[in-house]
């Protein structure tokens, strides 16, 4: 009886050990699949920086593309664009035509102020402390970032229109 628990245990390790012997052929399988996936994309990566990088030498609309950190459609042709450099925003049109220069901390639609209106503000380095104002749909500030909060530039403009 006892011989035949050794034979059943000596089987069932031998089975334990040929499936993780299959398993760790299978991960070094998936191992060296990843690493030499890994080596073609850092060729495709290479050869496109490479690309790029005499694209931007011979044409000016591929470096158009690097000046912006983002861009965000605000209401009909207008969006709000943000500086790769300087993280500021500025007002553009969609035909391109930028309406500010890239000052602003924020440019949003705001609760209280017509469509074509935006609210506009500033903040210190710690992106804290604000003054708040309103842009109209040309870029003009139609407050001035004076005004220390969204509550008292909201007041303001409703004397305004």
């Amino acid at each position: 009886m006892t011989e035949q628990i050794v034979e059943n245990a000596k089987f069932e390790a031998q089975k334990i050990l040929e499936e993780a012997k299959k398993e760790a052929n299978r991960i070094l399988s998936e191992s060296a699949l990843l690493k030499a996936v890994e080596k073609e994309a850092q060729k495709i990566k290479e050869k496109t920086f490479n690309e790029i990088k005499l694209a931007k030498a011979d044409a000016q609309p591929i470096e158009s593309i690097f000046k912006y950190e983002s861009c965000e459609h605000l209401w009909a042709n207008l969006w709000k664009v943000q500086s790769l450099e300087s993280k500021k925003y500025s007002l553009f049109h969609s035909s391109q035509k930028q309406l500010t220069d890239f000052k602003y901390s924020i440019i949003e639609r705001f609760e209280g102020v017509v469509n074509n209106h935006f609210l506009i503000g500033v903040f210190d380095e710690y992106g804290v402390n604000g003054q708040f104002g309103i842009l109209n749909d040309k870029g003009q500030e139609i407050l001035p970032m004076i005004y220390h909060s969204t509550d008292n530039v909201l007041e303001q403009y409703k004397k305004l229109v």
